[in-house]
């Protein structure tokens, strides 16, 4: 096989990693190896490589798609919020039993001059509305922050209902 054939397998599976397989999102963490090929002299022409590698890697059709999703294992990460809230401490409770519906994990309350100070993690999806809830739980006297604390796998549950959502 030429560095020109390797160099177009290369070339289709980086197309396939930065569209994806579940839902178009690129994908982390592959490892791939190539192991020959061989060009015929006359049926060969330029691209046929990257489309046997784009080929190879999502399949012909959605039902093998779905197989080379599942045999590789592939999962959907989401992001994972570190947020502050502080709130008067006669919310707290409200405030804990929202962020609890929104699949937060909190890591630690603490009460002082008449506030709570709750952090704690959620995933991005559920707190994108967050400030209008928080306003309307709090009167208006309550706040938060957030910034990216890590990835994780989206829960199954969660994820057939996105699934459902895009339609696929």
């Amino acid at each position: 096989m030429s560095n020109e054939d390797a160099k177009e397998v290369k070339e289709g599976l980086q197309e396939v990693a930065s569209s994806g397989l579940l839902l178009n999102y690129p994908l982390l963490d592959v490892k791939a190896t190539l192991l020959g090929g061989k060009r015929h002299e006359v049926d060969t022409q330029s691209g046929d490589f990257k489309n046997a590698a784009i080929l190879a890697f999502r399949g012909d059709g959605v039902a093998e798609k779905e197989k080379r999703i599942q045999e590789l294992g592939v999962v959907l990460l989401e992001p994972v919020m570190q947020i502050e809230v502080v709130v008067p401490k006669d919310y707290m409770g409200d405030i804990l039993a929202d962020l609890g519906s929104r699949r937060a994990i909190i890591e630690n309350t603490e009460e002082k001059e008449g506030n709570a100070y709750i952090s704690g993690k959620t995933p991005l999806r559920e707190i994108l509305s967050y400030s209008t809830t928080l306003r309307q739980l709090t009167k208006g006297r309550g706040e938060y922050s957030m910034h990216l604390s890590h990835y994780q796998e989206v829960p199954k549950s969660i994820l057939e209902d996105i699934l459902k959502e895009e339609k696929l």
